[in-house]
């Protein structure tokens, strides 16, 4: 069983190394404002609460596999000091849950640029896992978004997961965003199909053609591929380890 400190500092690594990748999913700027709480002349008013939520993606196109469509959800609510973050995402091939997740997260900011998120997540397909988290994100040089998180599940299995993401604005209106995922487990989990180490990745390119700042359709290109282990035995099962798609879809904040 891989050891947390080694868990932690390659998931430290992986962050450091974000910013040849991407963006991330919850930037201040899409947060819609509220407006502040009033008070009487002189009295102290009450921070000013934001929030938003969006489908930051919402497609179905093609894969290797078959017909592949997908969701990636992520709401927020709070002041600048203090946040609620919730997410969930998911990926169904040729109409079969690949896999399904929420996640619920408390923020608040640690540095002018990274927030200490600590919540939980509870997995749904393949099977049902919840877990403890903790993680960073924040924005890296480059305006590289980054999102790294240490999960411990209920069965007292450690696992990591950075993302990294970046817009590139080629008008004002057509947006390109590179992103990179990498999972990686600190034991063996044979029900989920992951082993110890470096166990997934994806690569993905979205374009989005931003029709109002609230609706964007978009097409994504991209890449899934199981690593080490985890892929090792999916060729030994007669599992494929990597599918490369094509969708189109719509982003829609509210």
């Amino acid at each position: 069983m891989m050891k947390l400190p080694i868990l932690i500092a390659s998931l430290a690594t992986l962050a450091v190394a974000g910013p040849a990748f991407g963006q991330h999913a919850h930037p201040v700027a899409d947060s819609t404002p509220a407006a502040p709480a009033a008070g009487a002349a002189g009295e102290h008013e009450s921070a000013p609460l934001y929030w938003f939520f969006r489908f930051n993606r919402l497609d179905y196109g093609a894969s290797q596999l078959g017909g592949r469509g997908s969701w990636d959800i992520d709401a927020r609510i709070g002041t600048d000091e203090h946040r609620l973050f919730l997410t969930s995402e998911g990926e169904y091939v040729r109409g079969k849950g690949e896999h399904a997740e929420i996640q619920l997260f408390y923020s608040r900011p640690i540095t002018e640029f990274f927030d200490l998120q600590v919540g939980a997540r509870q997995r749904f397909i393949p099977v049902g896992r919840s877990y403890l988290a903790i993680g960073i994100w924040g924005t890296l040089p480059w305006f590289v978004e980054t999102e790294a998180t240490l999960y411990i599940s209920n069965k007292g299995q450690p696992s990591a997961r950075v993302k990294a993401e970046v817009e590139l604005a080629w008008t004002g209106n057509i947006i390109s965003r590179p992103r990179i995922e990498l999972n990686a487990y600190g034991s063996d989990d044979p029900q989920v199909g992951t082993y110890t180490g470096v166990g997934s990745m994806t690569l993905a390119l979205n374009t989005r053609y931003q029709l109002t700042p609230r609706v964007a359709p978009y097409v994504e290109i991209g890449w899934d591929k199981a690593l080490g282990r985890s892929g090792t035995v999916a060729r030994q099962t007669g599992e494929r380890t990597e599918n490369a798609y094509a969708v189109v879809g719509v982003r829609l904040l509210y």
